[in-house]
């Protein structure tokens, strides 16, 4: 069943799952998921800090089973942010002492990876997955002699790039593994100035054959502000209702009183 959301909360019945497909939610190892990141601009190099950051949160897939070995699989969201959650760079001034030329500062990033389909080895569990990146949530604050400035880069999507990955099963944990090789490219409406920012290293995700047919929520991106925007959600309870909570600021817990 679909429905539009035009507000922030609404009551669904479930529909039922496709047969054909296995749905995960897996989570993403945090305290090991460290990648590294770099940033260029039309009108520098930059220095970063931290250099590396770690990426936390989950995503979601597709499988052709609830147990390997597997054919065919598709990524299909999830929701990933960066810590720490502040990421700076830097474009040093070349007169020694003198305050940098420009200083970015991307905060709050969220984003929302996806592909088409893609083939499995089944005796290897390597795959090559298109994915296409799409931030969330997040502010690129400039600042320095080139001026200043804030600005939402929610709904950015990178180009689709071809992502090698793997999936195994160790009894019945299944890890996903991506070699992340991504690219975001911003351009400051003050400014001019064009910033890419890139990802590389690995990421891996846990997740158990238990978990097969998980509840998975499908919306467009971005959603559009003052309009009807449909949202699908899959593997819930049939009959029951569900409830669906949003907010713009990103990820948070907040305790809703009608729904314990």
């Amino acid at each position: 069943m679909r429905t539009f959301l035009p507000l922030l909360l609404a009551c669904l019945m479930t529909p039922f799952a496709k047969a054909q497909d296995v749905q995960f939610t897996s989570q993403l190892d945090l305290q090991n998921n460290s990648v590294s990141w770099g940033i260029t601009t039309s009108v520098g190099s930059v220095n970063t800090s931290p250099s590396s950051v770690k990426l936390g949160g989950t995503l979601d897939f597709l499988l052709d089973s609830a147990n390997a070995p597997y054919q065919t699989g598709q990524i299909n969201g999830g929701l990933s942010f960066t810590s720490p959650l502040t990421l700076t760079g830097e474009i040093p001034n070349p007169i020694p002492f003198f305050p940098p030329l420009a200083q970015f500062d991307l905060k709050n990033l969220e984003y929302n990876v996806d592909s088409p389909p893609f083939s499995i080895d089944p005796n290897t569990g390597d795959f090559t997955a298109f994915i296409t990146l799409t931030v969330t949530n997040g502010e690129n604050e400039l600042s320095g002699l080139f001026g200043s400035g804030t600005e939402s880069i929610a709904g950015i999507q990178g180009t689709p790039t071809a992502v090698n990955g793997n999936i195994s099963q160790t009894g019945t944990s299944i890890r996903i593994f991506l070699d992340l090789n991504l690219q975001l490219s911003i351009t400051d409406p003050t400014t001019g100035i064009t910033v890419s920012v890139n990802f590389q290293g690995g990421l891996d995700s846990y997740t158990d054959a238990s978990e097969a047919n998980s509840m998975h929520l499908e919306l467009p991106f971005p959603l559009i502000g003052g309009a009807g925007n449909t949202i699908e959600i899959t593997n819930a309870t049939p009959g029951q209702p569900l409830f669906i909570g949003g907010t713009i600021f990103g990820r948070g817990l907040l305790n809703i009183p009608q729904l314990g």
